[in-house]
């Protein structure tokens, strides 16, 4: 990772269905040093149809979380939710950076359903094929979709500094966490509170990316239907689940290995689908799973047995360097949940310098 100086700072929020996320990094010596880390919960749905319906509740708990804070120079960087993100990779003639993308907000007219005018474009070379043609990734999210975070955002007293989304937030914390095994074909498997996706990289290029309907939420709601419980309850129930899941009631044991195996069998599937779509030709090296729910009891060991491949929990810290400040404990418990933070906390302004259409 190479050194830069921030002109601001910029902190890393990641907005879910069920919290909010924060992480602040420096990031100019050999190693990202962690300065700060933060879930602070968010009750009731925040989300309607992928939008932040709750503006007012998601700003105020923003504030609180960042109480203190200079809101003159403090900017955020913010990850998009995957669901509401379409992408497509297509193949130009290498041309003037401007040419170009005008060429490209032409072109996506063909294939984006909303019409240019009604999302956020951007782009971003792969690749330069040796007969010069570019390998381009297009990128497209509804405007009003990128409207409420960042109108929430304003309401909580602070700017936006960079829009990312969660498909390669996430890529970009595995890539500095496993340096070593960026070349080889990996799985990213992320499993929020609202949805689940799917990121198949290898060499720094996302091949193929894609959603799971099931989240967190989805097993929660069944803990609680099942258990009879209310679905704060039922999350708590979850959470305290003895981790070698042999200890705890029969009936949440069995409601959990229920909810558990048609996660693993979902992703399961999906991760075939998209493997061979991918066009990859070697096999999955590693599936590294985040999120709050993949802490599910087993997850890891039931997803690597249904699907052949070595399975584990991605560590977004394992690169940084953190001080004896930090409780090393609540650090790693934080750990699979802030992935995405993390992987948005590496970005810097300016660090993209191909790309950017907007609407």
């Amino acid at each position: 990772m190479g050194m830069f100086t921030k002109k601001r700072e910029f902190l890393a929020l990641d907005i879910g269905g069920s919290s909010i996320k924060l992480m602040e990094l420096d990031c100019r010596g050999s190693k990202p040093y962690l300065l700060n880390a933060s879930i602070t919960p968010l009750s009731g749905n925040a989300f309607s149809n992928n939008q932040i319906s709750k503006k007012e509740l998601v700003a105020e708990k923003l504030s609180s979380a960042l109480a203190g804070r200079g809101k003159q120079t403090c900017s955020l960087i913010v990850a998009m939710p995957a669901p509401t993100i379409f992408t497509k990779r297509v193949t130009m003639a290498e041309m003037d950076p401007k040419e170009l993308a005008s060429t490209i907000r032409f072109e996506a007219g063909a294939y984006i359903p909303q019409g240019v005018d009604s999302v956020n474009l951007d782009y971003s070379i792969l690749n330069r094929k040796p007969n010069g043609e570019l390998d381009i990734l297009v990128v497209a999210v509804k405007n009003e979709i990128v409207d409420s975070f960042l109108e929430t955002i304003t309401l909580a007293g602070f700017s936006t500094a960079i829009v990312d989304v969660d498909y390669f937030a996430l890529q970009n914390a595995f890539e500095t966490a496993y340096p070593e095994l960026v070349e080889k074909p990996i799985c990213l498997v992320h499993i929020g509170s609202r949805y689940s996706f799917i990121n198949i990289c290898k060499g720094g290029t996302s091949l193929f990316t894609g959603n799971v309907t099931l989240g967190g939420a989805s097993i929660t709601q069944e803990i609680a239907k099942t258990m009879g419980v209310e679905f704060a309850d039922a999350e708590t129930l979850k959470l305290e689940l003895d981790e070698t899941g042999e200890a705890g009631d029969e009936k949440l044991l069995a409601v959990i290995a229920k909810t558990r195996k048609s996660l693993v069998t979902d992703l399961d599937r999906q991760i075939r689908i998209m493997w061979n779509a991918s066009g990859a030709e070697s096999e999955i090296s590693h599936i590294f799973l985040s999120g709050g729910g993949s802490l599910l009891t087993n997850l890891d060991k039931e997803l690597s047995s249904a699907s052949g491949v070595k399975c584990e929990l991605m560590d977004p810290f394992r690169s940084f360097e953190i001080g004896d400040d930090f409780d090393k404990n609540y650090i790693q418990k934080l750990s699979p949940s802030m992935s995405i933070a993390a992987g948005l906390a590496i970005r810097q302004f300016g660090d993209k310098v191909e790309g950017k259409i907007t609407a």
